[in-house]
This record gives C-alpha cells, structure tokens and sequence, in this order.
C-alpha cells in the first residue's frame, strides 16, 4: 500500500495533521539544502555544485526514469521542456553564486520575490487578468521585499543582480 492511499485512509484530522507535518519537513530539508550549498561553494565551485545536486538527484530519480522510459519519447513540447530544465538550472545556479557574494537571508529575500515576479508576470505573458487588487498586494509584497532587503549600494552589486536574474528566471519557470 503506497503512502497517499494509508494517508488517505485517516480521518480528517490525521490527515490535517500528517499534511502539516511533512509541509514542516520539507521546509526544513529546503533550508538545509541551501546552508549545505552555501557551506559547499566556500570550497567548491558552484559547477561542482551542480554537479553533485544532479548526481544526487540522478541516484534518487534513476529508478522512476527506467520504469517509465517509454514514455519519454511522446513527451507534449520537448522544446518547452528543454526550456524548463534551462531556467531551472539558470536558476539553482544563480542561487548559490549569489551565496558566494551574500548573506544566505538577502539571497532568499531575492528568491521570496518570485510570486511577486509571477503574478505580474502572468499578466504581460499569459495575458491573465490581474486586477487592482492583485496589483496592489503585488505593490505591498514588493515594499515588503525592499524592506527586508533594507537598500544600499549594496543592493545593486552584481551579487544582487544575480540573486534578482535568478529570481526572474524561477518567477519564469514558474
């Protein structure tokens, strides 16, 4: 029995509660993730980085990609595919070169944008309708981020600049 159907099988609030629990580990294992990468690329480059994430991420995935290697060949727009794996990879990259420049909090400040950068986005690219409301929490949220952030000169260094390109291209992805 897979683990959604045991979940599934609990009432309410068990699934409540198991829901909380495994959001509160996955936030954990992000933000471990991210001290490890930032511990790393003061020793490594952020390539060998890289490297060693796709690595992992191959050993842990490897088994589902052979089960369903059939299916790779019928995939809908290979093209925006190829895309996604691009900006994810822009992305990730772009994250830890900026933890080489900058404090871990301001580069995850830069990342937290992101929804901001796709609601805005969603209607300039998708041509969704973002009305006055949206606008307006897009507007708080960036003040929020300013905020955080507390501009400087050094706000607008290249490090910066980087985090910000890394967060457009994961607002992208998104």
């Amino acid at each position: 029995m897979s683990l959604f159907a045991k979940l599934s099988s609990y009432d309410d609030r068990s699934a409540r509660l198991a829901g909380i629990g495994l959001m509160l580990l996955s936030i954990f294992m992000f933000s471990v993730g991210d001290a490890m990468g930032k511990f790393i690329v003061a020793t490594y480059s952020v390539g060998q980085l890289l490297w060693l994430r796709a690595c992992a991420a191959l050993l842990v995935l490897l088994p589902m990609v052979w089960k369903r290697r059939a299916d790779f060949r019928h995939l809908e727009r290979p093209w925006l595919q190829l895309l996604r794996v691009t900006l994810s990879t822009v992305e990730v990259a772009a994250f830890f070169l900026a933890t080489v420049y900058l404090p871990l909090a301001d580069v995850i400040t830069y990342y937290l944008a992101g929804p901001i950068f796709v609601t805005a986005m969603s209607g300039l690219l998708l041509g969704e309708h973002v009305g006055w409301r949206r606008w307006t929490a897009i507007l708080v949220g960036f003040c929020g981020v300013l905020i955080a952030l507390r501009p400087s000169a050094q706000t607008i260094s290249w490090p910066a600049m980087i985090a910000l390109g890394g967060s457009l291209s994961f607002a992208v992805l998104m």
